[in-house]
């Protein structure tokens, strides 16, 4: 196989792998291989398949198994949704939309902007835990109708009752015939036996099965329905029981244990029954912790635990550490990962809802109150780290009980506490809800505005903090905003905290220099840093100021360009740890320093730069640092190290909002331009121009600079038609196929500047050695699938490699090429004999 397959099979197959969301298996998937092939099966001819069946048969664990088995199908990738934490119907399409960075591109609805991202490839949503989202169930329907290449497999104990829809109802596991006895050789073709076996020696490494012992496991899968979660329950407890004991314990208590609803299925009530039964088995003090651990969505800390516990009224010294283990070695609770080096714990979801019945009514209420305080009271600690030495570390707590804060937020909502509900709102900086996936604000901006619209009397200062985070979630200048933030400085000046309005006159100067009023903007500016030296300002604080007086002097071309404040923000942030800020001001000090001509200076800012944004975790900015540190590279003419960087900050952002889409175009199109492939530099150029808003001129006027600036020297090197067929490409096609054909235009292309054959006194064209050859097989007639087969690369490959030499030879046709090839000598002229 030549060098040219194996480069696009690699490169294939790890798009394939960076695009399958699917959560990391735990433990290993056992038996089931019909039920998978048939998933793949239905994948293929179904747009929505549903997979039904009660909690814990196992639908999740299929779902996710005959995804991955179709990984190769979907090469627009696979995305897997989990739905359990999310309780309000109305979020569904912001938490599908998070895996795109939907934002509010023209006006389009989230339908609309999905569909144009999904774009022409095959994509696969695995939505997992359905069933109590119903009511929102038509946004699939019209998913589904905007997008004809996407494909949805659903999770739920019952169907969607959509249109088109085929139900798969997830059997359980096959059981051994009781009608004779099992063979040790029949355990692994046995399913649940096989899963029995497997998840025991999990616990008891050393377990043997015995020809007693087998007949026992056949006897308990059975009296277990074949039911997956009921089995590794029983599994778990062969740490202490033996085989024949178990079976013993099971065919005596669990008929008397089965507190389903009379109306469920029997496998239902059945694995209500081997819950209970585990939990019948616990002490006093471990029943009142699980019990009331069922209140935590999605896992929770050991400090989380505690405090929420210790806070009910009931048990004022409980001991949460030494129940917790036990729940654990009972497999009622496991421990999920770790963040930061503290493990968290999660319950299955039927397992937590069977935990939240043992509690009454009012329990429930209680127990929701006292986790919405324990969460204000987190959330509101935490707000004073945003900006300390480990912000990285910071975020990933914080994300980490994602689905708690919705849950504590729902709470409030519920109780219409306003107040408590701003303070938990204002207390979340933006770049939690980008780590938690709210890739375009829209679940930040509805909560903020649910509290401000409640909490109409909370105190100035609530508020205060609300309007100014509301404010931030924004991504460009707006009359709103300003209103928001000027309705955020009035109350802080109510409540008399300099510090706030200190940082509102900042915010307001920083916006004013990107919607182009520099006066007002200077003006602001220069009164919050008065105050912020009268005040002896947070460094974090200082820092912003000195970052947006360095822009304000960049934006009016002051002596010096801003270097000074932007050097006094980095010194600053330096000193105080805040990595936050020392990004901020690298990028703008790089971004001078590329400015200025000083190429040397600028790369070594910038790589400083792309590494401080990696320690924090921040997408938004290590996406702007690697193509800031991109063109700093292409502007020294190192196009090989400046593609990785691309094609990292094109994945870094693929989720976020479409800004930053552009920004990655802008550095695709300098890429390719400085690589001689012109006409895909120019469609790329054509999209970024054609997505800006009228805003864009006052946001990054030099970034606007750059892009005109490649276009008319593209004008110039380029055939008027082959300028205008590359532009109006850009123009019509969607911002993601832009990008994407970008991309595989960057890592089809060798760079002239790797590359150079020297010109001859035929030609003036640089082509690189692969482009000689395709340029002797065109001359030779052959067709683009001739030029791949020959040369062992795609068809599109060719074809891109085709289009790029028609733009160095300056040639529109085929023909033309054959002639240009004679000129530079690359084919001979026809022979009348050939003729």
């Amino acid at each position: 196989m030549g060098t040219g397959t194996a480069f696009e099979e690699s490169g294939q197959e790890r798009a394939l792998r960076g695009s399958v969301g699917l959560p990391e298996d735990k433990t290993s998937f056992v038996g089931r291989e019909r039920e998978v092939d048939r998933i793949k099966r239905l994948l293929a001819d179904a747009r929505l398949l549903t997979l039904t069946g009660p909690g814990g048969i196992g639908k999740t664990r299929l779902a996710i198994e005959g995804a991955r088995r179709s990984s190769r199908r979907f090469v627009g990738g696979i995305y897997f949704v989990e739905l359990a934490g999310l309780r309000d119907p109305e979020l569904l399409l912001a938490t599908i939309g998070g895996a795109f960075g939907i934002g509010e591109l023209d006006g389009a609805s989230a339908i609309e902007a999905l569909g144009e991202r999904l774009g022409s490839s095959e994509t696969l949503f695995v939505l997992d835990n359905f069933e109590h989202l119903l009511n929102a169930r038509q946004a699939v329907s019209d998913l589904l109708a905007a997008s004809p290449t996407l494909r949805v497999a659903v999770t739920s104990r019952t169907p969607l009752h959509l249109a088109g829809e085929q139900e798969y109802a997830v059997a359980p596991l096959e059981l051994a015939d009781p009608e004779r006895p099992t063979t040790l050789n029949e355990l692994g073709a046995i399913e649940s036996v096989a899963l029995f076996v497997e998840r025991t020696r999990a616990v008891r490494p050393d377990f043997a099965v015995t020809e007693s012992s087998v007949q026992a496991i056949a006897a308990i899968c059975r009296r277990l329905d074949g039911l997956p979660l009921a089995i590794e329950l029983a599994a778990a407890r062969t740490k202490v029981l033996s085989v024949e004991a178990l079976l013993h314990r099971l065919e005596n208590r669990l008929p008397a244990l089965a507190l389903g609803p009379a109306d469920a299925p029997e496998r239902q009530r059945t694995v209500q029954a081997t819950i209970n039964w585990s939990y019948e088995l616990l002490g006093s003090a471990e029943r009142w912790t699980f019990a009331r651990l069922g209140v935590f969505v999605g896992g929770f800390s050991l400090g989380a635990a505690t405090e929420v516990l210790l806070a009910t009224a009931e048990r004022p010294a409980v001991d949460v550490l030494e129940p917790l283990s036990h729940l654990v070695d009972q497999s009622l609770l496991h421990v999920d990962h770790e963040v930061n080096g503290e493990p968290r714990f999660r319950m299955l979801e039927p397992i937590r809802e069977f935990a939240t019945d043992r509690l009454s009514g009012a329990e429930v209420e209680a127990m929701r109150d006292h986790h919405l305080a324990y969460f204000v009271r987190f959330a509101e600690t935490e707000q004073a780290r945003e900006r300390g030495p480990d912000q990285g570390a910071w975020i990933r707590r914080l994300a980490a009980d994602r689905d708690n804060v919705r849950a504590a937020l729902s709470r409030a909502l519920e109780r219409h506490d306003g107040e408590l509900l701003l303070r938990l709102a204002g207390a979340l900086d933006r770049r939690f809800w980008l780590a938690s996936g709210d890739l375009d604000l829209a679940e930040n901006r509805r909560w903020l505005d649910a509290g401000l619209a409640m909490g109409a009397a909370a105190p100035a200062r609530v508020r205060a903090i609300a309007l100014q985070r509301l404010a931030s979630t924004h991504a460009l200048p707006s009359a709103r905003i300003f209103s928001v933030l000027e309705e955020g400085l009035a109350e802080y000046t109510r409540a008399g905290d300099e510090a706030g309005m200190m940082e509102v006159l900042s915010a307001l100067g920083s916006m004013g220099i990107y919607g182009g009023d520099l006066a007002t903007a200077d003006e602001h500016l220069h009164s919050g840093l008065a105050l912020a030296r009268r005040i002896d300002a947070r460094p974090e604080q200082l820092v912003e100021l000195l970052v947006s007086l360095g822009l304000l002097g960049y934006r009016r071309r002051e002596d010096g360009l801003g270097r000074p404040q932007f050097e006094e923000a980095l010194a600053v942030a330096r000193q105080a740890g805040d990595a936050l800020g020392m990004a901020i001001a690298l990028g703008h000090l790089g971004r001078l320093a590329l400015t200025e001509g000083d190429t040397a200076r600028a790369r070594a800012t910038l790589a400083e730069n792309v590494e401080v944004a990696r320690t924090i975790g921040d997408m938004e900015q290590l996406g702007i640092a690697l193509c800031g540190l991109a063109s700093a590279r292409i502007a020294s003419s190192e196009l090989d190290l400046a593609r990785p960087l691309i094609l990292e900050a094109a994945h870094t952002t693929r989720r976020l909002n479409w800004w930053y889409q552009v920004r990655v175009l802008d550095a695709v199109a300098e890429w390719l331009f400085g690589a001689g492939a012109v006409d895909e530099a120019v469609a790329s150029l054509s999209a970024a121009d054609r997505t800006r808003p009228d805003t864009e001129m006052n946001w990054d006027p030099d970034r606007v600079a750059t892009r005109n600036g490649l276009v008319e020297r593209a004008r110039k090197v380029m055939h008027r038609s082959a300028f205008e067929a590359a532009w109006g490409r850009g123009q019509t096609s969607s911002l993601a196929a832009v990008l994407e054909r970008g991309l595989t235009s960057m890592e089809a292309t060798v760079a002239r500047a790797d590359v150079k054959v020297a010109p001859t006194a035929r030609g003036r064209r640089d082509l690189s050695p692969r482009e000689l050859e395709v340029v002797a097989l065109v001359a030779d007639g052959r067709s683009d699938g001739e030029i791949a087969a020959e040369l062992y690369i795609s068809k599109k490959t060719a074809s891109a490699h085709v289009a790029h030499i028609k733009n160095k030879l300056g040639v529109e046709s085929r023909v033309e090429i054959a002639m240009a090839a004679i000129r530079l000598g690359i084919a001979e002229p026809l022979s009348v004999e050939r003729g």
